[in-house]
């Protein structure tokens, strides 16, 4: 890529390592206590682009060691994770600082700010995992495909109310028997032609680690593919425990509902060039706008942000970490380079 050019667009693919629950807020009157963010027009849940961008800033900021240190220039300690405090001023505002250039700050008491360089979008279902009679399968929908980059689908495929399935996941039955496969509680028959999952690959340049995926891939209509995901979430019923009795509360017991382990996810993210921006830097009581270094490029932005996807395999992102959810593998990150000093694991 070029240098000079003003931004880069990165899509990332993303695999549930457990079950996945970022909420709406509060209780809702329904069969589940606590429900998840879902995308107002297709009722599809989602991963805000606003979770993403929060756990990565926190995961960047601990592993570019600038989670809690002492700042020379202000003269205490500074966190440039999270918002910074009330007004901000918990945050460095250093031009070299790989979290707040890369995630943008405001410090009400200095009147300085800057958006940031990296632009996150929401997280939406690529493979949806769904138990059926022949194991697990992965369903998606032609409108699903076409939004990530897959062309060949546009205007081809009528599915009117079955699936279409990749070769040898199911045997076609000899005679007059019905062909169909059932998606949890709903059946459906099968179009006689097979999913292309070779080209599907190769058209969105999938990474790898998905190879079961790929194998049991299965095509749904895109007016189902909503019923066919909300019918399949996962719920859990928990309930608090009074520590003095160690019995269940009363009236604490809540249901909520998260993605489920295996899913896969695609978001997109835009990383804007430092080179066409200037950094408020304070000086003398004045902010001054000045140009970033050459060594803070696109590149360097991506680095940063990638530092903390890194770490979404191992801290998560969402609520509900502590009952073993939220683990996010990004699945085309480029290899971690050794530390310096150390050797491969």
């Amino acid at each position: 890529m070029n240098g000079s050019e003003p931004y880069m667009f990165n899509p990332y693919y993303a695999l549930a390592l457990d079950p996945i629950h970022v909420g709406t807020g509060g209780y809702r009157l329904g069969e589940v206590d606590l429900t998840i963010v879902r995308e107002p027009g297709t009722n599809v849940p989602k991963i805000p682009g606003s979770s993403l961008a929060g756990a990565a800033r926190a995961y960047t900021a601990m592993a570019t060691d600038h989670y809690r240190r002492y700042n020379e220039k202000k003269g205490k300690y500074v966190s440039c994770a999270g918002k910074g405090g009330e007004d901000g001023s918990e945050h460095c505002g250093e031009i070299d600082c790989p979290v707040c250039v890369t995630y943008g700050f405001t410090i009400g008491p200095e009147n300085r700010s800057f958006h940031g360089l990296a632009q996150f979008y929401d997280a939406q279902v690529l493979f949806f995992p769904i138990h059926t009679m022949v194991g697990p399968v992965w369903v998606t929908s032609p409108s699903i495909l076409e939004d990530a980059g897959y062309k060949p689908l546009e205007g081809q495929i009528s599915l009117e109310n079955k699936v279409q399935i990749v070769p040898k996941l199911v045997d076609k039955p000899d005679g007059d028997r019905r062909w169909g496969l059932n998606l949890g509680w709903l059946f459906l028959d099968v179009v006689d032609d097979n999913l292309d999952a070779e080209a599907i690959w190769r058209d969105l340049r999938l990474p790898e680690g998905l190879e079961q995926v790929r194998q049991r891939l299965v095509l749904v209509p895109d007016k189902l593919f909503s019923l066919v995901v909300n019918s399949n979430l996962e719920t859990r019923t928990s309930v608090s425990i009074d520590p003095d009795t160690g019995a269940a509360e009363e009236g604490a017991l809540f249901t909520y509902e998260a993605l489920p382990r295996g899913v896969v996810l695609r978001f997109p993210m835009v990383y804007h060039n430092p080179q066409h921006y200037a950094f408020p830097v304070r000086e003398n009581g004045n902010v001054k706008a000045t140009p970033f270094s050459d060594t803070q490029d696109i590149e360097w932005v991506k680095k940063n942000v990638e530092s903390g996807l890194r770490l979404m395999e191992h801290l998560g992102v969402g609520g509900m970490n502590t009952r073993g959810f939220g683990r996010l593998r990004i699945l085309n990150l480029p290899p971690e380079k050794p530390k310096e000093g150390g050797t491969d694991a």
